[in-house]
């Protein structure tokens, strides 16, 4: 298991946050909270061989253009690498679209769901 501690060192958030991380279903889930609001942001990795899928990553709006989002993709990131992982894949909603091609992304193919 990866501690916030080994991933998230050289990460520099505000003052008045840190990051979290927890071990879920095959993955990985990063909260970033607010010492007195609670959760500001997260986002979450599931790994698969050398494959790693990022998804739900969310900064809630109070908490937005302070760099969260990039500290929680970076966190998983580092997950992803020290996992091995060759192949990233990523769930995106057309607002973090910025965030994800500022960071290096690139979108491969349009993704919808679809809900009975």
């Amino acid at each position: 298991m990866y501690g916030p501690e080994s991933v998230t060192a050289k990460l520099a958030l505000p003052p008045d946050y840190r990051i979290s991380l927890d071990a879920e279903y095959g993955g990985y889930i990063a909260r970033v909270i607010h010492v007195s609001e609670g959760l500001a942001a997260s986002g979450r990795i599931a790994l698969h061989g050398r494959c790693a899928v990022f998804d739900q990553v969310v900064t809630e709006q109070t908490h937005r253009r302070l760099g969260l989002g990039r500290a929680v993709m970076l966190t998983l990131e580092a997950i992803a690498e020290k996992a091995g992982v060759t192949e990233r894949l990523l769930v995106a909603t057309q607002a973090g679209r910025p965030l994800y091609e500022h960071l290096g992304w690139r979108v491969l193919a349009p993704w919808s769901t679809a809900m009975l």
